[in-house]
Formats: structure tokens, sequence, C-alpha cells
């Protein structure tokens, strides 16, 4: 027997701004309890593999390696930004507290250790750059010096090989044989 549900109103975006680069993706319907399914838009504007993966230019296991990275990247940062409170009155000797490492931020610096000693410099320095700073794999192509779309597409090549020798370490995908 099939649970008979009123739609109230629609969710869909009508109108996206000029500069919008999105891409339709199927996802669990928060509000739902049996759970159904809805297509939403997902931004790709500032989400280099988010892109990549509507695309089909990746699997979902170099996917999840990625957004896995990503996680461990900001884990293992060490102390937030705080801004000054101008509203206080200073005080000697009132040096920055610094608050203790976790253990999940500890793991997290071992997992991105592990991660950078199996893809060595050149590869880890792509991977920093396009899912850390979430450059386009064009301007990490041309960082590097590869200016024509021969260039682009071995830089590509190259993060995507990444990716899937950590989808692999990371449990995501079986090696290819």
């Amino acid at each position: 027997m099939r649970l008979q549900v009123e739609k109230i109103y629609d969710r869909r975006a009508t109108e996206l701004p000029t500069n919008s680069v999105v891409a339709s993706v199927v996802v669990d319907d928060p509000y739902s309890v049996i759970g159904e399914k809805l297509t939403v838009l997902r931004s790709l504007r500032d989400d280099p593999l988010a892109g990549m993966l509507s695309r089909r230019q990746i699997d979902d296991a170099q996917f999840m390696a990625g957004r896995k990275w990503q996680e461990y990247a900001e884990m293992s940062e060490v102390g937030g930004v705080q801004a000054v409170d101008t509203t206080k009155e200073p005080v000697d000797g009132g040096g920055a507290f610094r608050e203790p490492i976790s253990d999940r931020q500890i793991e997290a610096f071992k997992s991105m250790a592990d991660i950078s000693a199996l893809l060595g410099p050149v590869a880890s320095r792509l991977i920093l750059e396009i899912l850390g700073f979430r450059v386009s794999i064009r301007q990490a192509a041309e960082s590097r010096g590869r200016f024509t779309k021969w260039g682009w597409e071995k830089t590509g090549r190259e993060f995507r090989d990444a990716l899937e020798k950590m989808a692999v370490f990371l449990g995501y995908a079986q090696t290819k044989t």
C-alpha cells in the first residue's frame, strides 16, 4: 500500500542568477517520511570536483575520495581565524590562547600525510590546488606552464589518476586489473 502525500508547495527554483553554473542531482527529500527523492540543482561554479562528476569525467568513488580529502583538510586546520573584539579593553600579557589539537585533527594529519606519501609531491600539489584552493583544471595546468588544450587534458588526466589512487587507498574503489 502506497501512502499518498499531498504536496503543499513547489520548492524548485524558477530563476537562477546569470552567472550560475549548475547540474541536476537526485537527493533524499529531507521532509519525506517515506524516503522520497528530489531533483535539486547543485552549484558547480566553485566546486571543480562536483563539476567533473556532473560531466562524468570522474566516477563516484573518485568523487568520494576527493570529498574525503577535503574533509581531512578541514579537520586538520589548526586554530580558526578570530576577530579582535575592539569593544573590550586590552589586557597586558593576554597572549593568544591556543586550543589543544584534538584526536580527530591528529588522525586527519596522519591521513593527509599517508595520502601525500602515496601520491608523491607533484600529484599532492595538484590535489591541494584543485581540492584545497578550488582552482579549475585549466588554472592548475596554466600554473604549470601548460597553456594548450593538450596541457589541460594532461593535467586533468593526472588529477583523475591521483583521485583513483586515493579512491583505492581509502577503500572506495578496487584496483583495476
